[in-house]
């Protein structure tokens, strides 16, 4: 596990340097509105819809919740910080469809996480009329170490429960990418909006090529320490 974070920590820092070259421009107009090296944290709540992918199997978006704790720090640049967190997040896939004999049937796959988000904020544009409110690009990886994971199959008016942890890989590296806004509330307070982008790196389901793909949409209320 160590390792695994060490490798991460090295690629969360390349792309940091990824975003410092590309934040030269923008530091000059963010600077006179975005403190940059301030430590903060934030709760965060959100959706998740994944669609796992499974290699010869159709399968649709499933949703899930994301909940826990992320902390930023600036990088330096105004217009550039780093994020450690350590959240909760479900993902999946839902099955739906026909069998041979015309009965309906849902099979739902259910992953739950416990991920630790690493990953660098490049604030592009200053947003809306209050000093401190930002447009900005984010990225990372994302460290998930499988909790739990559940199969639920649901037919002729009766579903049945099965636990599949033992035929589920233990640890999954995930990439994110997106979209997000930090809106001041005043008193050093910010109400942040993301979108992600999220695609695993790894095999989920033992048995089969498979790989956790999906959005997340969260809501986080930042603080000044």
């Amino acid at each position: 596990m160590i390792r695994i974070i060490q490798k991460t920590l090295k690629v969360t820092m390349a792309l940091a340097a990824c975003f410092g070259a590309l934040s030269t421009s923008a530091a000059a107009e963010i600077k006179a509105v975005t403190p940059g090296n301030t430590f903060r944290w934030a709760p965060v709540l959100g959706v998740s819809s994944f669609a796992m992918k499974a290699e010869g199997y159709e399968v649709g978006a499933q949703g899930g919740l994301v909940v826990g704790l992320s902390t930023f720090m600036g990088l330096g640049n105004p217009a550039l910080d780093g994020e450690f967190g350590l959240q909760f997040m479900q993902t999946g896939g839902v099955q739906k469809g026909y069998l041979a004999d015309g009965t309906y049937m849902e099979n739902e796959l259910t992953m739950s996480y416990l991920t630790i988000p690493l990953g660098v904020r490049w604030k592009f544009a200053p947003w809306g009329d209050q000093p401190n409110s930002a447009l900005y690009l984010k990225g990372g990886l994302i460290p998930a170490f499988l909790m739990s994971s559940k199969q639920k199959v649901s037919a002729l008016g009766m579903s049945l429960e099965k636990d599949i942890k033992s035929d589920t890989n233990s640890f999954d590296l995930m990439a994110q990418v997106g979209l997000g806004g930090s809106y001041e509330l005043g008193n050093g307070q910010d109400l942040l909006l993301d979108l992600m982008y999220v695609h695993g790196t790894s095999k989920v389901l033992k048995a089969m090529s498979s790989t956790n793909e999906g959005l997340v949409a969260s809501i986080s209320y930042s603080m000044a320490l």
